[in-house]
């Protein structure tokens, strides 16, 4: 869970689960933010993790909750578990997807260009 305390004195919170936003609501001012953050918690959505590095939750869900999470004034309020962020994530990969734009950018296709005479019949 992650809250950000608004201009207007609320607190907006976030309920994140396996990279999915499970629950979202807003602390009126002057309200205890314990109750209304176990309240939150309780009735969020239930996330249960799949296989794969995004497990339950769309890679842009993940990075626009990610971006929320890691914006000005964000605090977080509960965390089950450990907080992982992968060190370089897929850049490992940018090797293998620049050689393949590369080689993309390179093929010409039907470039060669032979003679081919039209034949209204097949050969039999």
């Amino acid at each position: 869970m992650a809250a950000r305390r608004e201009k207007d004195g609320r607190w907006a919170v976030h309920v994140v689960r396996h990279g999915r936003l499970a629950a979202a609501g807003t602390i009126p001012p002057g309200a205890h933010a314990g109750h209304w953050v176990a309240q939150l918690r309780a009735s969020a959505e239930t996330v249960l993790p799949g296989p794969g590095p995004l497990p339950g939750a769309t890679a842009e869900e993940t990075s626009l909750l990610a971006r929320w999470v890691e914006s000005e004034g964000v605090r977080l309020v509960h965390l089950d578990g450990t907080w992982a962020w992968p060190v370089a994530g897929a850049a490992r990969h940018l090797a293998v997807h620049d050689a393949v734009a590369a080689s993309r950018r390179e093929l010409v296709p039907f470039d060669e260009r032979r003679s081919v005479a039209p034949v209204h019949q097949p050969a039999r």
